[in-house]
């Protein structure tokens, strides 16, 4: 490999990083935003848990209506990973982030860290489609997606001790969560 094919490999690596860096970051930082404005207006109207079935059955529908190819969540990623060779749907990202915030909003329990994992290589996945990459395809779609799960795992862990803390100071010393 002579210097100017490495330097444009690296460039391109450094394009992708970024791109799928920066589109990461935004989405966690949407993800994050929509969970506290969740939890605030749950917490505003304590009524609303008792919807938490009907939200249930909304979100079911949607998944059924446009959610088969995403059914496997944080499995399809990983799978995708290992085996190397097709592509993750980009709806993943909007419709694992809808049905996170909807439960949430409703009082259901659902994790964060799957639907980062989830919105995250949905993206990469997407950017880095769009974007040639000089290594093998591969080895290619192997980094892409890894791109994507790295790129929210520091995110996640440093952000969850955070909205913890507002959590519990929006309830107060020695207050239930439940009112």
């Amino acid at each position: 490999m002579n210097l100017s094919r490495g330097a444009r490999s690296l460039a391109q690596w450094l394009l992708l990083g970024s791109l799928v860096g920066a589109a990461c970051g935004v989405a966690s930082a949407l993800f994050l935003a929509l969970l506290d404005e969740a939890t605030a207006l749950r917490e505003r109207h304590c009524l609303i848990v008792y919807t938490l079935p009907l939200a249930g059955l909304v979100i079911g529908a949607l998944y059924a209506k446009w959610g088969a190819p995403i059914r496997g969540g944080n499995n399809l990623v990983l799978d995708t990973v290992h085996e190397g060779d097709g592509q993750l749907p980009l709806r993943m990202a909007p419709m694992v982030l809808v049905g996170t915030v909807l439960t949430h909003l409703f009082g259901g329990s659902a994790g964060r860290e799957g639907t980062a994992v989830q919105m995250g290589s949905s993206l990469a996945d997407a950017i880095a489609a769009a974007v040639p990459a000089g290594a093998p395809a591969r080895a290619s779609y192997r980094a892409r997606r890894a791109h994507g799960l790295a790129a929210h795992g520091p995110t996640q862990r440093a952000t969850a001790p955070v909205s913890r803390a507002r959590s519990l100071s929006r309830r107060g010393p020695g207050r239930s969560p439940r009112g």
